[in-house]
């Protein structure tokens, strides 16, 4: 939400929220059109202290929440591209039973 606020292209910014599931998990994807990043910027938006809002951000909100998605053997990912949006894909275990704990 926060980068469709700040997008400065003037458009009508969506964001999309779908859930699916099968025997095995649970995937959660969230799109949006905002101003989107480049490679670089997505391979280190889950990276502790790293913010793209300046003095706004910590850089600890995608930590926490790829740890906790992690913790419950799950996974997340990142998908964009400058001016594109971005998509992030989520993937959880049904059966908490079925993965190994570290």
């Amino acid at each position: 939400m926060e980068a469709c606020i700040e997008d400065p292209r003037h458009i009508a910014n969506w964001i999309r929220f779908t859930v699916t599931a099968d025997e095995a998990n649970i995937y959660v994807e969230i799109s949006d059109n905002g101003p989107g990043m480049d490679k670089k910027q997505a391979e280190k938006i889950f990276l502790l202290f790293r913010s793209s809002k300046g003095k706004r951000g910590t850089g600890i909100g995608l930590f926490v929440t790829r740890k906790a998605i992690n913790k419950h053997g799950g996974t997340i990912t990142i998908e964009s591209s400058p001016n594109e949006g971005a998509t992030f894909r989520i993937t959880l275990p049904r059966n908490l039973a079925s993965y190994s704990s570290e």
